[in-house]
């Protein structure tokens, strides 16, 4: 007995296009490609030998940065106690093994002379009586950054491929610039208790929010989409890998 139900023409609620479906991916996945070459960090975790951060060697390297050629030694010798904490010898050791590893690298300094050191242009000391310590916990509870799936069926679920879903960072975020947004992301990451640094910026806000100063903003706005980072852009000269929009940005700089 034969019970096959009869054909019956269906009618398709939505057609998937997969040509379609393939551009879109290929779309979103070139746009971030190009955005995570300038905002993903590149991490590595290079362990240094513990010669490296030998105390008195430490200092040797840091004198360099506040040594004075008008001075003599023992007057450099106090203005770096002056500047430095010595007592913190952790403190000195890990700053010494940074500036031996950057000198290994050569950071900065990759197509100058053998014997030019990394410049180091400024130090800047963090306080950590004024940074809130959030942990991740709370931070996830706040949705001060939430991470989703990537929308590309290829990388949906592939370590590292995620972006900023529905967060406080991302309703906060209007930088034009990569910096700005990375120095926005700082500023969620690590909150500070000073008075006058919240204020300032409150300040600052509350300037570019008034009605009379849409101009300006916009001035301002349009002037910021332009700058770019340069480290992404070097890189790929001195591989020889430079795209379109590289010289893009180059041109508009």
């Amino acid at each position: 007995m034969d019970t096959a139900m009869p054909e019956q023409p269906t009618k398709p609620d939505a057609v998937v296009n997969q040509e379609e479906l393939d551009k879109q991916d290929e779309n979103v996945d070139e746009n971030d490609n190009e955005k995570d070459e300038e905002e993903r960090p590149i991490i590595a975790l290079h362990l240094m030998p513990n010669i490296a951060y030998n105390f008195e060697d430490a200092k040797k390297r840091i004198l360099p940065l506040f040594e004075s050629l008008n001075l003599t030694k023992e007057e450099n010798n106090l203005r770096l106690a002056f500047r430095i904490d010595l007592t913190a010898t952790n403190m000195i050791s890990a700053f010494g093994a940074l500036l031996k590893y950057l000198d290994a690298v050569r950071l900065g300094v990759e197509f100058e002379d053998i014997n030019t050191k990394t410049p180091i242009t400024a130090i800047k000391s963090i306080t950590l009586e004024e940074i809130v310590q959030v942990d991740s916990s709370t931070k996830r509870a706040l949705q001060i950054f939430q991470d989703e799936l990537h929308p590309s069926a290829c990388k949906a679920y592939s370590i590292g491929d995620t972006r900023e879903g529905i967060s406080l960072f991302r309703m906060c975020n209007r930088c034009q610039s990569k910096s700005g947004e990375a120095l926005l992301r700082r500023w969620f990451e690590r909150p500070t208790t000073n008075r006058e640094t919240l204020t300032n910026r409150v300040t600052a806000i509350h300037y570019f929010a008034q009605d009379c100063n849409l101009d300006a903003a916009d001035f301002i706005r349009i002037r910021l989409k332009k700058i770019c980072i340069l480290k992404g852009i070097l890189k790929r000269v001195k591989s020889q890998r430079l795209t379109l929009n590289d010289w893009r940005n180059l041109y508009t700089v």
